[in-house]
């Protein structure tokens, strides 16, 4: 059973439930912001608000390929950074309200 990036919901604001064994440490220059690229948060941003790939890829001015893989791309270092096995775009959407 795979963990899940920030754990069940609760009542208050969701914290992250991660494996410290596995967790990567984060360098003094490195923070939650600066873990996506500029590009990397503008889709995520837009992931988070259930945009389609092609509604994202018309916004900005990409095409929708490339707004899958910048997904893939997040979804890729979210599971790094928290070591975990399974990500999904609830994990992006909750990484965004509580880090963007």
């Amino acid at each position: 059973q795979s963990a899940s990036l920030l754990g069940s919901p609760s009542l208050g604001s969701p914290s992250l439930q991660v494996q410290p064994t596995k967790r990567k440490q984060l360098s003094q220059s490195s923070t939650h912001a600066t873990l996506l690229t500029p590009a990397e948060w503008r889709v995520a941003r837009l992931l988070a608000e259930n945009w389609s790939y092609d509604d994202i890829a018309d916004t900005l001015h990409i095409s929708a390929r490339t707004a899958e893989t910048h997904r893939t791309n997040i979804i890729n270092k979210l599971k790094e950074h928290y070591g975990i096995s399974e990500a999904s775009n609830r994990d992006i959407t909750r990484f965004v309200h509580d880090f963007g």
